[in-house]
């Protein structure tokens, strides 16, 4: 992915993001977890962020909290909101 910054010169980010696209069909507030396939917590993208009604996108750059490249392996994420409920689904991510 390349980015233009104010002079337009393009910079490059390490490697892709990876995206996550979720629908909102009201205001409401989102939390969205990466965990390990054993269940440890990687990253949390969003803690309880008030958003509104729409389909916003959250993007993962393969990094934990710490900031160091996650390994290449299954992971889940769940999406949970304080009134639309709960989603969990399975990536897998290919690091160097």
């Amino acid at each position: 992915l390349s980015q233009l910054v104010q002079d337009n010169s393009p910079t490059i980010t390490p490697w892709p993001e990876t995206r996550f696209h979720y629908e909102l069909p009201a205001a409401d507030v989102v939390t969205l977890k990466i965990y390990t396939s054993t269940g440890v917590l990687v990253r949390t993208l969003l803690d309880q962020v008030p958003q509104s009604p729409g389909d916003p996108d959250a993007f993962w750059d393969g990094r934990t909290g710490d900031g160091t490249i996650a390994s290449s392996g299954a992971y889940f994420y769940v999406i949970e909101t304080q009134n639309s409920g709960t989603v969990a689904n399975k990536m897998i991510l290919f690091s160097n």
